[in-house]
């Protein structure tokens, strides 16, 4: 896992950007909030373990994953995960053996036609359309 950064959602935003959080914590400090999601530049898909935040989803065929340490896990469901009211993960796979959530910055940038703008100390979220921020960071 190639972990870029991690930032916390807030389901009862409606008016604000989502505001990411950029850290070194470890694992085990991610793991505390379910909200916390792993930025990841070699995850194909994006990856939930709890099925009560996705918004709608579907049985899907088996999809085997192989995980770094050689180890499979198997995703049985695909849906809809809303990280708040302008971003909108699609064909997420729900893996209950995992205990962090990730989100493949490759299918981000595509799926929502945006930007990832990387800045000496911070990264914005930039729809390609409209320009406009739909998320950003500060580093520490």
């Amino acid at each position: 896992m190639n972990q870029v950064g991690s930032f916390a959602t807030d389901t009862n935003q409606k008016d604000q950007d989502s505001t990411f959080t950029c850290n070194t914590h470890t694992l085990k400090n991610l793991l505390l909030n379910k909200y916390t999601w792993i930025l990841d530049s070699r995850a194909t898909n994006h990856v939930c373990c709890t099925l009560s935040d996705f918004s709608t989803y579907h049985c899907i065929n088996s999809i085997s994953i192989k995980l770094h340490n050689g180890h499979y896990v198997t995703a049985n469901y695909s849906g809809i995960v809303n990280l708040n009211y302008r971003i909108s993960l699609t064909n997420v796979l729900y893996v209950p053996a995992f205990s962090f959530n990730l989100i493949s910055i490759s299918k981000l940038t595509s799926c929502l036609q945006c930007d990832l703008i990387f800045c000496s100390n911070k990264f914005i979220i930039q729809d390609i359309r409209t320009k406009d921020k739909i998320g950003s960071t500060d580093f520490d």
